[in-house]
């Protein structure tokens, strides 16, 4: 049976998106942030505790791990989709990839990468948001009540700064939410120091 693999470069991060994996997965989504140097056993790991703090054998080998991960979703999940969701994987985990693809219908994977795997039929580049669209998510994060309450120069420069990526504009807007303008400036004058965002 094939699988079902979509890789998108930057983050899925788009309303839309959220809601109609929401819709269709349900409870039946498990996120697992990638790191640069991979453990498929711990990862598998973190998979199975995620659902109500399941305890979890130590696995044998990598194989094993998989196993019992295969297992755990045709006994726990049953025959309703489900969705692993495989966060900032990075160039050359390709292999990893393919240890998650399990022969259980109604199950997919979604990896989210800054990098383009090209062995993989479905990828899709997400564009960087555009300076209006971008001003929009991020004043929905940093504005909640919609109350501007630091100069809208400053919003601007920060927004300019978050290069139209829906990650940065979520985290920086979440992060000078009900902050003093004085934060605000603090942080375009390190941006603009070379420190990152």
């Amino acid at each position: 049976m094939p699988q079902t693999l979509v890789i998108i470069s930057f983050m899925i991060l788009y309303l839309d998106y959220l809601i109609f994996f929401i819709g269709k997965y349900g409870n039946n989504i498990f996120f697992q942030i990638v790191s640069r140097s991979p453990n498929l056993q711990l990862m598998v790991q973190k998979v199975i505790q995620s659902n109500k703090n399941q305890q979890v054998s130590i696995f044998e080998n990598d194989e094993d791990a998989i196993y019992q991960l295969e297992q755990f979703f045709l006994r726990q999940i049953g025959p309703a989709p489900m969705l692993l969701v495989m966060d900032d994987m990075w160039s050359g985990s390709e292999s990893l990839i393919e240890h998650f693809l399990l022969p259980i219908h109604g199950y997919k994977i979604l990896v989210t990468s800054r990098f383009v795997f090209p062995r993989f039929q479905w990828t899709y580049k997400l564009n960087m948001l555009n300076y209006q669209d971008a001003m929009s998510l991020f004043r929905h994060y940093a504005f909640r009540d919609a109350v501007c309450t630091v100069q809208k120069h400053l919003v601007g420069e920060v927004v300019r700064s978050c290069s139209g990526s829906p990650l940065a504009l979520i985290v920086v807007g979440r992060s000078l939410y009900r902050q003093p303008e004085d934060n605000w400036i603090r942080t375009v004058q390190n941006w603009s120091q070379g420190q990152s965002i």
